[in-house]
């Protein structure tokens, strides 16, 4: 059921892939492998009430769960979380990312948080970390693109957000911070046949295009 839920998401069938993760899940409940998978396709719907107690329950199971803190970043991002639930989560992904051969990912994730709480400087070094480890990382990229940003590096944020779309190129974010990043930089027109590209039911595309033109 796992290996086949995996299969359908690869083919962009998130519904039927959902069915299949939550058929693994019942089969084994202790089973923490499918649970962040599940969690972040619940979040794609908004679902973050079910998401959360997915992830907190894979944790419990395996507290070194990296997949799990991963999504559950993701999740508290989205969800505006209070300085003190980051704070919190960010403590756990430094006790994580401090020992032997941490996952690019867990790095990535401790830059998310760090720059949600405003430590820019720290989160540089963990997205630099993740980038040596793997650098092809999306979730590093995505946040060294929102560092350059705010730094106002367009060069860095443009040439970044090219090589997300090379490492994810279904990815509609991809396309996103590269459109942002040249708009951004002045290049309104470039940005704007992007997003003319995209879905236009994806409310950032359209919250985008409205804020460049």
């Amino acid at each position: 059921e796992y290996q086949r839920a995996s299969a359908l998401l690869a083919l962009g069938r998130a519904d039927e892939a959902e069915r299949g993760l939550r058929r693994a899940v019942e089969l084994r409940p202790d089973w923490t492998l499918p649970m962040p998978t599940l969690a972040s396709l619940l979040m794609r719907k908004n679902n973050f009430a079910e998401a959360e107690k997915i992830l907190n329950k894979a944790i419990v199971l395996d507290a070194h769960n990296a997949p799990a803190y991963v999504a559950l970043t993701e999740l508290r991002l989205k969800t505006k979380a209070s300085p003190s639930e980051l704070k919190d989560l960010l403590s756990k992904l430094q006790n994580l990312t401090v020992k032997a051969r941490p996952t690019a990912s867990l790095l990535a994730a401790r830059g998310s948080i760090e720059r949600a709480l405003g430590d820019r400087a720290a989160a540089k070094t963990s997205v630099a970390r993740a980038l040596e480890i793997q650098p092809s990382n999306s979730l590093a990229l995505s946040e060294r693109i929102e560092i350059a940003l705010a730094e106002s590096d367009f060069t860095r944020a443009v040439a970044d957000a090219r090589l997300l779309i090379k490492a994810a190129p279904k990815a509609a974010s991809a396309k996103l911070y590269l459109a942002r990043a040249l708009a951004e930089s002045g290049i309104a027109a470039e940005a704007l046949k992007i997003l003319d590209e995209m879905d236009t039911a994806n409310a950032d595309v359209g919250a985008l295009k409205e804020a460049i033109t």
